[in-house]
């Protein structure tokens, strides 16, 4: 079983997102779509920081999601005398295009299905 490529799984913001924003940038033009989810990384102290998000509207590399960040996401590179140092936050797409779906009154009738993949890598799993 095979499903179709995305160009990005892993990228990193272009600017900041402030608490109460309801947009991101990114550093790299990627195949993403309306209705895809993403996983913004917490770059704080706090892992409980990272956000899922779906994807509502597209323009260039700018991403508007459905609902405003509770939590900011920075993304600078700073410098320290010769040294730069990337904080650049990581941002993820969790919308793949193989979904399994039973009917929608598959818990009213009691049937259902049990599925099971084995292999590796280089089978495709």
């Amino acid at each position: 079983m095979f499903g179709k490529d995305r160009e990005l799984i892993w990228n990193y913001l272009d600017t900041s997102i402030e608490a109460g924003d309801s947009l991101f940038v990114m550093s790299q033009e990627n195949d993403w779509k309306i209705g895809d989810r993403v996983v913004i990384a917490s770059n704080s102290y706090d892992m409980n920081e990272s956000e899922v998000k779906t994807i509502i509207d597209i323009q260039g590399n700018t991403f508007i999601v459905d609902s405003p960040f509770d939590y900011n996401h920075y993304s600078e590179i700073e410098t320290y005398g010769e040294t730069e140092l990337s904080l650049n936050c990581l941002v993820g797409l969790l919308t793949r295009n193989i979904v399994f779906k039973g009917s929608d009154d598959d818990s009213d009738s009691g049937y259902g299905a049990y599925m099971k993949f084995d292999g590796t890598k280089n089978d495709g799993l």
